[in-house]
């Protein structure tokens, strides 16, 4: 059985008579998480920044359905940009009849403690100290030096022989990498 909706939207920017977009969306049989993330991707792709990407869509439906938006931009999101997709995927979700039950709609940046998970977050963090956990494992933390199409660099310090050494990890033999925060202060000396 097919499940077939079509939705058209005028999203209008408060006191503009311009509309900033339109769209009509027809989702057959998909699931509302990849419904969210196209809206989601149609609203980035109107900034003015080309640099705004979708990070990930975490939608939790029940009792108290919630639905978490994690976006970012290569120089860092705001918290104005994170209000404007908040405003513009609410009033898009509001005029949806499969969205009508209630929920809290929350968009920001991904935050440190979150892992990696594309692999443009990489190259917005080198130089960064990352922790590693293999597939097979292993778990590896060090700086992060540059960053290719299908693996990364990582540089461990090795305490006990006071080296390092450059380790190139596969995105495929990957498991999770997070930042690591510090607040150690490094001294400097006169």
């Amino acid at each position: 059985m097919w499940k077939i909706s079509i939705f058209v939207a005028e999203l209008t920017e408060v006191g503009s008579k311009t509309p900033l977009f339109y769209s009509a969306f027809i989702h057959m049989d998909t699931s509302e998480k990849d419904y969210i993330a196209r809206l989601v991707n149609e609203i980035i792709a109107g900034f003015e920044r080309e640099d705004f990407f979708l990070v990930e869509v975490i939608f939790k439906k029940g009792k108290r359905s919630a639905i978490h938006i994690l976006a970012d931009t290569d120089a860092g999101i705001t918290l104005k940009e994170c209000v404007s997709i908040s405003r513009k995927l609410g009033a898009l979700l509001e005029e949806d009849p499969e969205f009508q039950f209630p929920y809290t709609l929350e968009v920001s940046s991904p935050g440190l403690d979150r892992p990696l998970l594309l692999k443009r977050q990489y190259s917005k963090n080198i130089g960064r100290s990352l922790k590693v956990i293999l597939k097979n494992g292993e778990i590896h933390e060090g700086v992060l030096t540059e960053v290719r199409e299908d693996d990364f660099d990582l540089k461990v310090t090795h305490k006990k022989e006071k080296v390092s050494s450059l380790i190139p990890v596969s995105f495929d033999t990957l498991k999770e990498a997070k930042v690591v925060i510090s607040f150690k202060h490094t001294l400097i000396e006169e």
